[in-house]
């Protein structure tokens, strides 16, 4: 299974050195949304600065903006 990284950006880019092991990028969505949720709900940030970078290695999997998630 690979491991996906979530790494937070609002103009720096915070980096996730651990990542998750998950089954796959659909589940890797999901975490990706339920990481923007969280840090949303944390910073109250509504700027379209914020997203959360969804990497399988090198790979960009998603950009989740925190303006797409509730």
């Amino acid at each position: 299974m690979p491991t996906y990284h979530f790494n937070v950006q609002d103009g720096v880019k915070y980096k996730d050195l651990n990542g998750t092991i998950l089954v796959d990028d659909e589940a890797a969505l999901a975490e990706g949304a339920r990481v923007a949720r969280e840090v949303k709900s944390g910073s109250g940030s509504e700027s379209s600065d914020w997203l959360v970078e969804v990497k399988d290695g090198i790979r960009l999997v998603a950009e989740i903006p925190f303006t797409s998630v509730d």
